[in-house]
């Protein structure tokens, strides 16, 4: 579904159930798109990308080339910089943890998490927790 989706976006096509239905594989109905809730929020999704891509367009054909790359070149440094703050409160959020970890606390944080599972998915996608391999150590012989 993602990649009709995306084919459809990259063309300019109008992104709808209907046409979704008309290109997908197997899935003939438009209802079996608006139905089901999740792909229901991958067609919205989708939907909203367009409107704002089109949004964009519209707008650049208003304004020069310059003032495009310009403009281009601004949201690439604030891009840069951004991703070099994520990546730095990302390696402290670890260090944190892993200090927390060794005061005993790290029980409590992971409890407070424990209720909001999807914020701690989305920690451990963006590897803000700290992981670890755990082995087993041998017992000493007994004397």
């Amino acid at each position: 579904m993602a990649r009709i989706l995306d084919a459809m976006l990259e063309a300019g096509v109008e992104i709808s159930a209907r046409e979704l239905a008309r290109r997908h594989p197997t899935i003939r109905s438009a209802s079996s798109f608006t139905r089901i809730a999740p792909r229901r929020a991958i067609l919205e999704r989708y939907r909203l990308d367009q409107q704002r891509i089109q949004r964009v367009a519209a707008n650049a054909n208003k304004q020069s080339r310059g003032s495009l790359a310009k403009q281009l070149a601004e949201k690439e440094i604030k891009l840069t910089e951004l991703q070099r703050q994520v990546d730095l409160l990302q390696a402290s959020h670890v260090a944190m943890l892993r200090a927390l970890g060794e005061m005993g606390g790290f029980g409590a944080w992971s409890k407070f998490f424990e209720r909001s599972e999807p914020l701690r998915r989305a920690l451990l996608e963006m590897g803000a927790l700290p992981h670890a391999d755990v082995l087993d150590m041998p017992s000493e012989p007994k004397r």
